[in-house]
């Protein structure tokens, strides 16, 4: 036998399925599935089995010259140690992965991959990569959603030159007319063991003549974003906001929540 044939022998003898009930998770939320490897007509042996959770992102502006895509492994565990596959009995193996809180969404610039890998004893590894879809946490969701119904800003893009991600929205026809000067939010999300952490940049038209920028931040426990049932707190947390936006406009000296959070 040829060392190719040999090769695809040790490979193609073996098949591996990974088995998901779904491809949508949320951050922080936990994958649960299960790994198949079965060998078609002859014992095989593997050094063992491996899941890793993969991030892939594009490093450096649109227009760069050097703009690339990186990838790096977020999460990684060890399914299965040395191991015979016999013909007739599969290996089946369950897994729980549990995803970071502040694993990036998902988005033309972030992916997210399961990688599975199958290790073969003089030959190539066996793999599959299965990418996952990643939604925003619901503190993340539950403030997109207050922005849009109480500041009339929505969300119109995605700013992305590195692993994070930089989320703007813009005003428009429902936008108050104590923030219409406002041409857009830039928002970054941390969320934290107890709360949601935004830090903010508000981009202001003085006058149609020149424009500045705004930074703040601003912490919101869970427990003031959600009621008891659960469902999220809109008016609260367009509360905050507003309150947060209005004193971040103010002059320095003017300012009585600098340096404090505010309390609406």
């Amino acid at each position: 036998m040829s060392l190719w044939n040999n090769i695809k022998g040790k490979i193609f003898d073996l098949s591996l399925d990974v088995h998901l009930p779904a491809l949508e998770y949320v951050q922080g939320g936990t994958v649960q599935g299960e790994v198949s490897l079965k060998a078609a007509k002859i014992s095989r042996r593997i050094r063992g089995i491996r899941l890793e959770l993969l991030e892939e992102w594009w490093e450096g502006e649109e227009s760069e010259k050097g703009r690339h895509q990186k990838r790096e492994v977020t999460s990684r565990m060890d399914l299965a140690g040395e191991a015979v596959i016999y013909p007739d009995k599969g290996l089946n193996i369950p897994f729980s992965l549990h995803l970071p809180l502040n694993l990036a969404i998902s988005s033309a610039h972030h992916h997210c991959y399961l990688r599975i890998q199958v290790l073969v004893p003089f030959a190539p590894d066996l793999t599959r990569m299965i990418e996952l879809n990643i939604k925003p946490a619901p503190a993340i969701t539950a403030v997109w959603e207050a922005l849009s119904w109480h500041l009339g800003f929505a969300s119109c893009g995605l700013t992305s030159t590195s692993r994070q991600q930089v989320f703007k929205f813009c005003s428009g026809p429902g936008t108050p007319a104590d923030f219409r000067h406002i041409e857009d939010i830039e928002m970054i999300f941390e969320n934290e063991k107890d709360g949601l952490r935004i830090h903010m940049k508000a981009k202001v038209n003085l006058l149609g003549n020149f424009d500045a920028d705004n930074y703040f931040t601003l912490f919101i426990p869970y427990e003031e974003m959600f009621r008891k049932d659960g469902t999220a707190a809109h008016q609260c947390i367009g509360e905050r906001i507003i309150c947060r936006l209005l004193d971040s406009l103010k002059p320095v000296d003017q300012s009585l929540l600098t340096g404090r959070e505010p309390r609406c």
